[in-house]
């Protein structure tokens, strides 16, 4: 089975302070501002399930998308779901009308191919949603990184945050606190143009704002991580004309 390509989805449309975020309806403690938070576990939620209920993004001018993700939803595998794109907040007949291929906690799509719109939604029509509305935590809208060669080594980790303490007579007191990962990817090909743009997206992201990988961007519903960098973006010397990069992240939470 051969593994697709590493990507990172970094320069993200979806959060810049100039894109305006919309949607069908919003519960009172669960507004659209949500969506653009880092925090996934910030929801956005509807009021009610509508047909259908969709979020919206006007970036202001038309820009380059490739992907599309949704991250943290409740919708459900009965959903009907539409990836759009248009000039104008006319969705009668849209340039782009694709159908994101149902996937739980998290949608990701890849359009044929780049394109640029202004407007950008994702709809879904969900009745049988038993939580009564749709919601999502997070979403990315724009371009991507592609490694011409995959890592050669990954060092994942499963962490426990939670605090425990001991009484004197040894009884247990625990602080549940929810578990993350970190993941540690090694690359041996890395050539001198990749390294300028893992430079330059390292300039952008740097530790405190979180971004998306897509370890095999042959199965990207099973390897699409939402992240922050932890530590160093490492960059050792050249060996024969490539360079190695590591790259360990964190999930966020």
């Amino acid at each position: 089975m051969s593994i697709g390509k590493f990507q990172i989805l970094w320069n993200n449309l979806a959060d810049l302070s100039g894109t305006t975020v919309t949607a069908s309806s919003s519960a009172t403690n669960n507004p659209i501002a949500n969506l653009q938070n880092i925090w996934p576990t910030y929801t956005h939620r509807t009021s009610s399930l509508g047909s259908p209920d969709f979020w919206k993004w006007d970036l202001g001018a038309a820009a380059n998308v490739d992907y599309m993700v949704l991250w943290n939803h409740n919708l459900t595998s009965g959903a009907t779901l539409a990836f759009q794109g248009h000039t104008s907040d006319d969705w009668g007949s849209p340039g782009v009308n694709v159908t994101p291929t149902y996937n739980a906690e998290y949608l990701v799509h890849k359009l044929a191919s780049t394109t640029s719109k202004r407007w950008w939604r994702v709809t879904a029509t969900n009745a049988a949603n038993p939580d009564g509305y749709v919601e999502a935590g997070h979403a990315f809208l724009g371009s991507y990184f592609e490694f011409t060669r995959t890592y050669n080594v990954k060092q994942p980790a499963y962490i426990d945050p939670s605090t425990v303490r001991f009484s004197v007579g040894g009884q247990m007191v625990s602080c549940r606190r929810s578990a993350y990962q970190t993941m540690s990817y090694e690359f041996n090909s890395v050539t001198s143009a990749e390294l300028t743009t893992l430079k330059t997206i390292c300039d952008a992201v740097g530790e405190s704002k979180p971004f998306f990988i897509i370890e095999d961007a042959a199965a990207p519903l099973t390897s699409t991580y939402y992240v922050r960098a932890v530590g160093e973006w490492r960059f050792p010397p050249i060996i024969e004309g490539y360079h190695k990069f590591t790259l360990t992240v964190e999930t966020m939470r």
